[in-house]
């Protein structure tokens, strides 16, 4: 619920100072509530995680298997902080950037419900910290 309001709020400099002033403290943890793997964590997978199930043959023999996410290493460049940010993105996580309009949107205003990443907490961090630099 905190985040929507994140999300209602990120139209203009002066709302900004107030979004991080109520949201100063709230990323201080490391904490990723939602189950993910490892290597999800480490990346943006916007939801996106190894699957399992089974292959079933004609003869309807059924066979263990993993669906594996589509992942690309990629570069973004971020307006915000003025440099490029690397991550491991799925398919889905990049036409979500695109739709948003940019990485620094995406990270700002997904909830971290969807990051699941300490990735993409770190990233939202820097970001938050340096508009609050920037508003002060």
């Amino acid at each position: 619920e905190n985040l929507v309001l994140v999300r209602k709020m990120l139209t203009t400099t002066n709302i900004f100072s107030k979004v991080l002033s109520h949201h100063r403290n709230f990323f201080s943890s490391q904490i990723v509530k939602r189950h993910g793997s490892n290597r999800a964590k480490r990346g943006l997978y916007h939801l996106k995680d190894v699957r399992s199930g089974n292959s079933v043959s004609f003869s309807e023999r059924k066979t263990r298997r993993k669906w594996k996410p589509n992942v690309q290493t990629k570069k973004f460049w971020s307006q915000i902080l003025c440099c490029w940010l690397r991550f491991k993105v799925t398919t889905h996580a990049i036409k979500c950037i695109d739709k948003k309009g940019g990485i620094d949107k995406y990270i700002l205003e997904t909830p971290e419900s969807k990051l699941n990443s300490i990735a993409g907490n770190n990233a939202k961090r820097m970001l938050l910290s340096k508009l609050d630099d920037s508003n002060n």
